[in-house]
């Protein structure tokens, strides 16, 4: 049995964005979605936002544990995004 091309993505990322009350918006997390996180309807894996005055100790603190649950989060997100591989490639 031949098989077609088919297109799977698996992506991780951080996106930042300075608001105009001079606070910073971070999105972090992974996706199957080729928009994530940039399109907050995309399927996700595991997604979080923080947001908090820039340069503030605040801002610091949630970015250090933002960093530790994308960390702790990846085993779980790659098992999830192997599991949709599987049901769309026949063994």
């Amino acid at each position: 049995m031949k098989m077609g091309h088919i297109e799977i993505t698996f992506t991780g990322c951080v996106l930042f964005e300075v608001l105009s009350d001079k606070r910073i918006h971070i999105v972090a997390g992974y996706s199957d979605h080729p928009l994530f996180p940039s399109i907050a309807t995309a399927n996700n894996m595991w997604r979080k936002e923080i947001a908090a005055p820039f340069g503030s100790a605040e801002l610091t603190n949630k970015v250090e544990a933002l960093k530790n649950e994308l960390i702790e989060n990846l085993p779980q997100a790659i098992r999830t995004y192997a599991a949709k591989v599987k049901q769309i490639i026949p063994v």
